[in-house]
């Protein structure tokens, strides 16, 4: 049956049934027909799989033996059955073709004919007569037992408590879990009256328990980031100015966030990332707009009557000051990034992108916002009534200008913090180990059991049941549900031999300790596989999974034998080859299988044919269905099936009793050879063609090594339908990885051509280029300190330090070339001055921002903020280093290095740029006299 597609975490819910008065069969037709048929009617439901099924049937449960004895053949007891019942699937049989119930027309009306099957339990089918029976009167219930049972099962559950079935709740691609949830729920709540004794749990595997926790602490997250922006912001500029900026910082999300929505992008941590890239930049438009603002007022000291044209003023300069910085830095940006959307190919490309995609979003929005509503809101809102300036910002202001008077006079403190930055860099970058994510906190803790291959289902069970009894006992654990083998419509191939046990961890536990306490229990069963992990983390390891080998020989064909003979032959080839190390064959498992093989030479001798022993055996060990039961709109299998002694092992196999034409029996050992072979559980096909592997590492050049590899499996012979190949799973990561590094050397190169288009400057931009790469370090050192760990957290973390940096080089280039342009000599004044002019709004940005982030910080990497968390580590050690580099390595790299020429326009407006209005805006920089406040602002 061909499945519905599912989401790459496609588990939704997990259903544990259970009843203290239904019998185990009663609970499946209950699952079977009324639950799982209601549940797959939700939109978003793709799949419910339902482990444990015990699908009602009734069964002739024939003793070859008896049969013997009472002279009736298996072929009797068949046709008998099956003909007793309306239809029949087996075209042998008379009821194969049942017709119709027709009607008749009497002289007014027409009446329809509807047949009513007699047989509706065990009892009714024993009494049907045998087909031709030597003895008459013999009935079915007089040569083989009819009883009400369930099919052969090919999984099982165990669940704690009471529970004997789990129902997998799975959803299509895109379905949002909390909506499918709810829904389920609902709807389980409305059968419930319908279900009788039936019990319902649904807290075995709840993903929409950690959505929901992620969602609240994120909430609760944000609000008091926005609660420390607000505080923050009144203290440095006063109520007035925090209303500007916290409506600037809200409404530039929002409608982030609302584009993100109407383009049907799922609101996921990752997206979630994105927007916290933006947010340092959002909130520097809006610091920075605040102060441009606050400086205006200060510098339009006119009549009170003129306050309307001032505010009207103030709202077209701070526009019109902020929009080139912000749209060039914007464009820096979106070119630096560009990599991360060819990332096809390599780790993390589904990751990535919807957090850079989010970023350039709320970029955009806030750059929106940042030329038409703050201007307009900060002249509403600022008046004329200028906020005060705050103490704390005037004495980290006067620090910092001290600072960078002394970074331009001479180049040694530039250079020497520089040189600490990229040896610091140099040190702590080898350290890191790589992981494409965290570990998230997920209460829903996934074990995986791999039995011995082979193992039995009821020797499977006794061992779940036994781990699933004492995990329940652990302090921290809410529920436990397992899972064994497969279920009719599940969608895992695995055997008996399998398990997946589903813990559920009370809320608000230590989530490592949890952990821990499980895995010291799950290390109590020697001689099985497992591993304990989250399915969110299973399923990343499944959906990004390769053969992780540098070397990979796939040989094609069909038979095992001759694979594993080619397969030991390249082998020993490749094996020679300088470079190559651990060659081997791929692990095939193997587990004991009964093989039956009929003696030709036997069964012509007593005129037996291979066929007739494969169907009678098969009857017998497997069962056949013969008909069904129609009854209360559901359908029942009715089959015949050997008794359970005839089946136990493999010495019973052997005595199994087959009719011959002749009217005699024989033992199934006297015409075949019955014996226990190992084969494969999992036979994998590639292309319709079985496959075996051939794996290897590589010391030293991967390429030449690869190349060598190719050139040896040419001189290999291969028998018809089979080859060999060099499969390029490595190779196309690392053609990917090739693929992105030099996207990254073109993005960098775009990026200083930028620098250079924005400064008209070749110098410009070599001075700026570094500093935008510089604060890096910090985010790097402070990632080292904390977790070691190379992950997405770290890159996005990395990213946003990035941003800041783009803009604060932007905006104190832009700066110094006002300066130069308005006559300023070239050297150590003009890139104080710039220094000076920028000093205030970056260091208010830094300090905001650290504050912003400092609630991550304070809840740590719990549920929702296990992104959040490593990339507010990263930020927040990048923030120091970005202030280093603008207040000692920008300014002084300029101060040493900027040209003495310009070649950017010289022609001002100087409204914009002086402050001072004037009805003639237009004039050359040079006829232009410039005074210069206390913080070095052009006034």
């Amino acid at each position: 049956q061909m499945l519905q597609p599912q989401s790459s975490t496609s588990r939704t819910e997990m259903i544990a049934l259970s009843s203290k008065t239904l019998t185990p069969i009663q609970i499946g037709v209950l699952a079977r027909w009324t639950i799982r048929p209601r549940l797959l009617a939700i939109p978003g439901v793709s799949n419910v799989a339902i482990w444990g099924q015990r699908e009602r049937q009734l069964q002739v449960l024939v003793d070859p033996a008896k049969l013997r004895d009472k002279k009736v053949t298996l072929g009797q007891l068949v046709s008998t059955t099956g003909n007793a019942l309306w239809v029949s699937p087996l075209t042998f049989l008379e009821a194969s073709t049942p017709g119709t119930g027709g009607f008749i027309d009497t002289p007014s009306q027409r009446l329809g004919i509807q047949h009513n099957l007699p047989i509706l339990q065990p009892s009714d089918l024993s009494k049907i007569a045998i087909d031709e029976a030597a003895t008459k009167g013999l009935t079915l219930g007089d040569v083989a037992t009819v009883v009400e049972d369930h099919q052969p099962l090919i999984g099982d559950a165990v669940v704690s408590g009471n529970g004997t079935y789990l129902m997998v709740v799975d959803k299509l691609p895109n379905a949002n879990t909390a909506d499918v949830t709810n829904a389920v729920e609902s709807a389980l709540s409305d059968l419930r009256p319908a279900l009788g004794g039936l019990v319902l749990d649904t807290s075995v595997f709840r993903p929409e328990t950690y959505v929901h926790t992620m969602s609240n602490h994120l909430r609760r997250t944000a609000v008091l980031s926005f609660a420390a922006l607000a505080v923050v912001a009144l203290i440095f500029f006063g109520w007035r100015a925090t209303v500007v900026v916290v409506a600037s910082v809200s409404l530039s999300l929002a409608a982030a966030a609302t584009v993100l929505e109407g383009l049907e992008r799922p609101f996921n941590q990752f997206v979630f990332a994105g927007l916290a890239v933006a947010l340092i930049a959002v909130v520097d438009d809006a610091v920075v707009q605040v102060l441009d603002g606050v400086r205006r007022q200060h510098a339009d000291d006119g009549p009170e009557g003129k306050a309307g044209r001032f505010r009207q003023r103030i709202a077209i300069d701070a526009a019109s000051s902020t929009a080139p910085t912000a749209l060039w830095s914007l464009v820096i940006f979106a070119v630096a990034v560009t990599p991360i959307f060819l990332m096809n190919g390599v780790a993390g490309d589904a990751f990535f992108p919807p957090a850079a995609f989010a970023a350039l979003v709320a970029l955009v929005a806030s750059l929106i916002v940042s030329i038409t509503v703050t201007p307009a809101l900060g002249a509403l809102v600022l008046g004329s009534a200028p906020p005060r300036e705050s103490a704390i910002l005037r004495m980290l202001n006067s620090a910092s200008i001290k600072i960078v008077s002394i970074a331009t006079k001479r180049a040694i403190p530039a250079v020497g913090a520089m040189t600490i930055m990229i040896v610091a860099v140099a040190f702590v970058g080898p350290q890191f180990r790589k992981a494409l994510l965290p570990t998230f906190k997920d209460p829903n803790v996934l074990i995986r059991w791999q039995a011995p291959y082979g193992t039995s289902l009821p020797e499977m069970g006794r061992i779940m049941g036994r781990a699933t009894a004492e995990i329940r006992t652990l302090p921290d654990v809410r529920a436990v549900g397992t899972q064994i083998g497969q279920a009719i419509l599940g969608d895992q191939p695995v055997g008996s031999d399998s398990a997946e046990m589903w813990v559920s961890l009370k809320p608000n536990v230590d989530n490592s300790r949890a952990v821990r306490r499980l895995k010291r229990v799950v290390a109590g069963y020697p001689g099985i596989d497992h591993s304990v992990t989250t399915y969110s983390r299973e399923r990343l390891r499944s959906v990004l999974g390769r053969t992780g080998d540098e070397v990979t020989v796939r040989i094609f064909g069909q038979d095992f034998g001759v694979l594993k003979k080619k397969a030991n032959e390249v082998t020993k080839l490749i094996g020679g080859i300088k470079g190559i190390k651990n060659a081997k064959v791929a692990t095939q498992q193997a587990e004991p299988t009964i093989q039956v093989e009929v003696d030709l030479a036997k069964a012509q001798k007593l005129g037996i044919k291979p066929g007739d022993v494969r169907r009678a055996s098969a009857t017998l060990l497997s069962g056949l269905r013969v008909g069904n039961l129609f009854q209360d709109q559901k359908i029942f299998d009715v089959t015949v099936w050997g008794e359970p002694n005839s089946r136990r092992s493999v010495t019973s196999v052997k005595d199994l009793l087959i009719d011959t034409p002749a009217g005699n029996v024989i033992r199934l050992g006297e015409v075949a050879n019955v014996i226990v072979r190992s084969t494969a559980p999992i036979i994998e096909h590639q292309d319709v063609s079985r496959f075996i592997d051939i794996r290897a590492n590589v010391g030293g050049d991967v390429g030449s090594a690869r190349r060598h590899v190719r050139d040896r499996l040419k001189t290999i012979v291969f028998p018809y339908e089979y080859h060999g190949e060099l499969l390029r799973d490595y190779a196309d990561e690392q053609n990917s990885q090739r693929r992105i590094a030099g996207f990254a050397i073109g993005a960098a190169v775009a990026v200083f051509l930028l620098l250079q288009a924005a400064s008209g400057s070749w110098r410009l931009a070599a001075i700026g280029f570094p500093t935008v790469v510089l604060p890096l370090s910090g985010g790097l050192i402070a990632a080292r300190i904390y977790d070691r760990q190379m992950t997405f957290a770290t890159v996005v973390g990395l990213l946003a330090l990035l941003l800041l940096a783009i803009r604060t080089t932007v905006q104190y280039t832009d700066r110094y070339l006002q300066l130069r342009e308005l006559g300023e000599p070239p050297g150590a004044e003009s890139a104080a001055l710039a220094a000076r002019g920028q000093v205030q709004s970056t260091v208010a940005t830094v300090l905001v921002t650290a504050i912003v982030f400092v609630p991550v910080l304070l809840y740590g990497s719990t549920a929702g903020q296990e992104l959040l968390c490593p990339m507010a580590v990263v930020i927040e050690g990048g923030l120091l280093t970005l202030l280093l580099t603008a207040l000692i390595v920008l300014p002084g790299l300029t101060a040493r290095f900027a040209p003495t020429v310009l070649t950017r326009p010289v022609h001002l407006d100087l409204a914009r740029d002086t402050g001072h209005h004037t009805d003639q805006p237009i004039f050359t920089a040079r006829t232009a006299a410039v005074a210069v406040s206390h913080t070095g602002e052009a006034q």
